[in-house]
């Protein structure tokens, strides 16, 4: 089951993933959240993301080169170790814009996220 989160800031969409990334119709519902967005800038927040399959690969890899085409950016935030390996493994961590954003004290609710202008620094550094 992903538990899927959004929130919007001006052009920027922050998508928030809880649990498994994959099954259909849970990707499905993933794809029609960031698809949705017209901000240009999409983060994918996956520290609660504990199973990624090969289906949710290629739907991230399908919403980065989306949100290209359209000018904009697709970052995916926060990974697990486990699912930073599987990027690496896979190549995609030369592919799509990984910022592993592990500060002391961050929790899920946001508390002590990079705010959105650090945000915006770290995808034009990458």
């Amino acid at each position: 089951m992903l538990d899927i989160e959004l929130t919007n800031v001006q052009d920027v969409t922050l998508v928030r993933c809880k649990g498994s990334f994959s099954g259909s119709a849970d990707l499905e519902r993933f794809r029609a959240a960031a698809f949705k967005s017209r901000a240009s800038l999409l983060l994918v927040d996956i520290r609660e993301v504990d199973t990624i399959d090969l289906a949710g690969l290629s739907l991230l890899l399908g919403t980065h080169a989306r949100a290209e085409r359209r000018g904009g950016t697709l970052a995916i935030l926060h990974p697990t170790p486990w699912v930073e390996e599987i990027f690496r493994m896979s190549q995609l961590d030369s592919v799509l814009r990984i910022l592993p954003i592990h500060q002391p004290g961050a929790s899920a609710s946001g508390g002590n996220t990079p705010s959105h202008t650090a945000l915006h620094q770290s995808i034009r550094e990458v």
